[in-house]
């Protein structure tokens, strides 16, 4: 019986702890990578894209 309730308040401390973790990401800058050519539709709509990622993200997004 002690094992169960030693599983179940283990349990619970991991649980509560992994929802504090999930809000808070992304923490750093974000930098997304474009392969195509420059001024071609992919970078252009990656460059564009950039700016919306942030607001929605509220992280700086830079595009390479």
């Amino acid at each position: 019986m002690w094992r169960w309730f030693s599983a179940l308040i283990a349990l619970q401390c991991r649980c509560a702890t992994a929802g504090q973790t999930v809000l808070s990401y992304p923490q750093r800058p974000i930098t997304m990578i474009l392969t195509a050519a420059v001024g071609g539709v992919a970078d252009v709509v990656g460059r564009a894209l950039g700016p919306e990622l942030c607001k929605a993200w509220g992280q700086p997004v830079f595009a390479s």
